[in-house]
């Protein structure tokens, strides 16, 4: 994402909007999602 100087200090998502559509529904709590990503990430460096 190219710096937009001034406009936002941080990015975050909201997972919750998923759950609000229809048919959608996160397949993992956002902790526990988070924590397995990291994980992953890990494992995948290596």
């Amino acid at each position: 994402m190219a710096d937009r100087s001034g406009h936002d200090l941080r990015d975050a998502v909201d997972s919750g909007k998923a759950g609000r559509e229809p048919g959608r529904r996160p397949r993992e709590a956002s902790k526990a999602g988070l924590a397995k990503a990291v994980r992953w990430l890990c494992d995948s460096r290596t």
